[in-house]
């Protein structure tokens, strides 16, 4: 009987990687996750700030339809947080922060606050780890022609960590909002251009 030999070359050859070669792959990784979580991070964030900015913009087209539909006064405004879980969310009030989402109702009374009589048509609370929104104005208004009875506003979307101005800081997004009440993502830092 005849049993095949196993030649030294090729034993060497089935043992697996020396020691440097396993340091130069982990050395190899390392660069590659230490440039490759900075661009993850930047890229969620991104997408964080898309999502919030098309539910806001959906709630605008929704304020604007439901204008013209109902021929009625409809604003959006930011929501109060301590009161957005409740059954009679309320707009916050002296401040711009939409951070705690916002409300979309017909603004039968007092223009920017839901009062008795006024009917709430949705209630946007912002998903967890959702960065925050800073607006010029407290509320927008469309009037029941679709058009905005406030000035142009613009909103910064701020990724989450980053501080909390109305400036451009890394990774925030400028939304701004026309006369005509409709919203657009500037490519540059100000709305005017």
């Amino acid at each position: 009987m005849n049993r095949p030999t196993l030649s030294l070359q090729t034993s060497r050859q089935q043992r697996g990687f020396s020691l440097v070669e396993g340091l130069v792959a982990t050395a190899i990784t390392a660069t590659l996750a230490a440039v490759g979580v900075p661009n993850l991070q930047q890229f969620r964030d991104g997408q964080a700030i898309d999502a919030q900015f098309e539910r806001l913009n959906a709630s605008l087209r929704l304020a604007r339809s439901e204008s013209l539909t109902r021929d009625e006064v409809v604003s959006v405004c930011a929501a109060d947080p301590a009161t957005v879980d409740s059954d009679s969310p309320e707009c916050r009030r002296g401040s711009k922060d939409w951070s705690g989402g916002w409300l979309v109702f017909v603004d039968r009374g007092q223009r920017g606050q839901v009062d008795e009589g006024d009917l709430v048509l949705k209630v946007h609370q912002p998903p967890a780890g959702s960065g925050s929104v800073l607006g010029t104005q407290r509320y927008l208004t469309y009037r029941p022609a679709g058009v905005m009875l406030s000035i142009a506003a613009h909103f910064r979307f701020i990724p989450p960590g980053q501080p909390v101005v109305d400036e451009a800081v890394p990774g925030s997004a400028l939304v701004c909002v026309n006369k005509p009440g409709k919203a657009r993502m500037a490519k540059t830092p100000d709305c005017d251009a």
